[in-house]
C-alpha cells in the first residue's frame, strides 16, 4: 500500500527503503512510524523517539495495528 493511502495518524512499517529528501534522516525498516501528514510529495512522520522522518508519499508501507505497539505521541 502507498503511504498516501493511509489515514492521518496511522502507524506503519516500511516495506523497502523509500526515497527521502536530501539531508533527511535515513529510515530503519525495523521501526514503526506514525504518519502525521503529507504535504506535496513528502510526508511528516514520527518514530517512537519523536524523531522526524520525511518519506515520499508513494512509499510502499504496511499498516500496523496500533494495539500491538507502543503509541507514538
Amino acid at each position: 500500500m502507498e503511504l498516501y493511502k493511509l489515514p492521518r495518524y496511522s502507524y506503519f512499517k516500511l516495506v523497502n527503503d523509500p526515497q527521502v529528501p536530501p539531508e533527511a534522516k535515513l529510515p530503519d525498516l525495523d521501526k514503526t512510524y506514525k504518519l502525521i501528514n503529507i504535504d506535496g510529495m513528502y510526508s511528516y512522520c514520527l518514530d517512537e523517539n519523536k524523531d522526524v522522518y520525511h518519506f515520499v508519499a508513494w512509499a510502499d508501507v504496511e499498516k500496523v495495528n496500533n494495539d500491538s505497539i507502543q503509541t507514538i505521541p
